[in-house]
């Protein structure tokens, strides 16, 4: 074979499985050269005959056959970033990468065999998934889905956290036009859904409560650290602080795995006691809001697409239009019937610092963080996105149009008190400014009540911000304050995940860029406009 042209054995090899390259390369420096190439990597990917065994189907095929045989149709990878500019030994880690995104579907969960498999998955699935690859659906037919908050407890937070990611991913893609299906004719890519614990409105009340719980904790906490005060002025300014800004997180999301390992704590839906501060370590919450995520796309977009689809909540309550009347499309701003971005949408490394395919997975972790933190992303374009309320499956029309703008710490609060009357000086004290950075934001959008206004801080170490939400409606020639609620959460790759409520009524929230959205979602969208107008 060493003595045929270049060209020709490059050919052959792009038409072989990746171990067989693999194994080309490392029987001489001569077939090494030839073989070690983008191009062949890149047909690789694009040909799908990597070798691969199903448990029901012993007999290996390649994954073209394998795909065929379960009824999975997905497309070929749009977002590949091998191209000639990719140094080769990278585009070399892709395909291996892509080889073991299909190799997931010979596995088979146990005891003894899921932290292996997921410690393993970390080191490439992420990057896969955020890269927009067939993973994203390839991962509902694996046994990976079973396990979305069930913890093996041996498993590092590094691995948890790469789980979440790709399986939010997952839930919020798919075939998205057949999401209000029935539960006897599933669409294709969420034909295991049924048992996918995520969408369950256990889950979605297992959410609340751990809410509720880290509320709890931090007033506790808040009150707590008032009570040991000798000073009574530092009392009574501390009572006027905002204890949401209390950075219970910590004052940064580690770096390193050991570090983000170290601080992880596994919580028992059934057992914990909510006592350990690791519980709410900023790892813990970034896990968790990268599951909310993916648990509100999954239940918004069926919502959305349902043929008898109603929105009710907060402009019933203060508009009285819960008159039993028809909702009609026209009624709405387009970006308020809009579906959620899929995973295969964002455009992930746009602004995220992936890592490499096998390097250090720890790096997956805090990312995003630099760039979706910075002035520069929040306020480039628009941000949308939507509530939730504590009675499942109900939603309001979506926010919209809504604009960020950085300022100064002087000029937000001029622009605060604009439009509260109670804005407090002090309210920001107890953030640790020496370690945490910290970004005041204002901002300005509509929803389904009318317009509002945000107020509010992003610490950009750990990517938690905390918000004020204010309507403001004209009254009498002038603006009116309205009702206002508290958000808190935390910047995630999926954009800012949180809840917003008032004391202890909280429910979930969700905004994320206009921009994110494809092609072939803006087409779906006008189709359905031009059905209905």
């Amino acid at each position: 074979m060493e003595s045929l042209p270049t060209e020709l054995i490059r050919r052959i090899a792009s038409l072989t499985p990746y171990p067989t390259i693999f194994s080309l390369s490392l029987v001489s420096h001569r077939l090494r050269l030839a073989v070690h190439d983008w191009q062949v990597y890149k047909a690789v990917i694009d040909n799908r005959i990597h070798q691969t065994v199903i448990s029901d189907e012993p007999s290996a095929k390649n994954v073209s056959q394998v795909l065929d045989s379960l009824g999975i149709d997905v497309d070929k990878w749009a977002r590949n970033p091998i191209n000639s500019s990719l140094p080769t030994d990278l585009c070399a880690k892709y395909a291996y990468a892509d080889y073991k995104c299909f190799t997931l579907l010979e596995k088979s969960f146990g005891a003894d065999t899921d932290t292996k498999v997921l410690e393993d998955f970390a080191r490439w699935g992420g990057v896969m998934a955020s890269r927009g690859h067939p993973i994203i659906h390839l991962l509902g037919h694996t046994d990976i889905r079973h396990s979305f908050s069930i913890v093996p407890p041996a498993a590092t937070a590094t691995d948890v956290y790469i789980r979440e990611f790709s399986l939010a991913c997952y839930c919020m893609s798919g075939n998205r036009s057949q999401l209000h299906c029935d539960e006897g004719d599933p669409p294709n890519h969420y034909s295991n859904l049924s048992d996918l614990q995520p969408v369950s409105p256990l889950v979605h009340e297992i959410l609340i409560r751990t809410w509720l719980k880290l509320q709890e904790k931090l007033w506790t906490h808040h009150h707590k650290r008032i009570f040991l005060m000798a000073d009574v002025a530092s009392r009574n300014q501390a009572r006027r602080a905002n204890y949401r800004t209390l950075q219970i997180e910590g004052t940064t999301l580690p770096r390193t795995k050991e570090a983000i390992d170290a601080s992880y704590a596994i919580s028992s839906n059934q057992s914990s006691n909510y006592t350990s501060e690791k519980l709410w370590s900023a790892i813990n919450l970034h896990i968790f809001y990268v599951q909310v995520a993916g648990f509100l796309a999954y239940h918004y977009n069926k919502f959305i697409t349902s043929p008898n689809r109603r929105f009710t909540g907060a402009s019933d309550y203060f508009l009285g239009v819960d008159d039993g009347e028809p909702q009609d499309d026209e009624d709405y701003d387009p970006r308020q019937i809009k579906q959620t971005p899929s995973g295969f949408e964002i455009p992930f490394e746009s602004f995220m610092k992936l890592p490499e395919p096998f390097g250090d997975p720890a790096d997956f972790v805090w990312c995003h963080l630099e760039i979706m933190t910075s002035k520069e992303f929040l306020e480039d374009g628009e941000w949308m996105g939507f509530y939730t309320y504590r009675e499942y499956n109900r939603f309001d029309p979506a926010m919209f149009g809504l604009k960020f703008k950085v300022v100064e710490p002087g000029e937000y609060e001029i622009s605060r008190d604009d439009c509260t009357d109670d804005y407090d000086p002090n309210e920001w004290k107890t953030i640790d400014t020496e370690n945490a950075e910290v970004v005041h934001i204002t901002a300005a959008g509509e929803d389904g009540v009318g317009e509002f206004k945000l107020f509010g801080q992003i610490l950009r170490n750990t990517g938690k911000f905390v918000f004020t939400k204010i309507y403001v409606r004209d009254h009498d020639g002038g603006k009116q304050k309205g009702p206002k609620w508290d958000w808190l959460g935390f910047m995630t790759p999926f954009g800012m995940v949180g809840m917003w409520g008032v004391h202890e009524a909280y429910c979930e929230l969700w905004i994320w860029k206009e921009s994110w959205y494809g092609d072939s979602d803006e087409k779906e969208l006008a189709n359905q406009l031009s059905n209905t107008l």
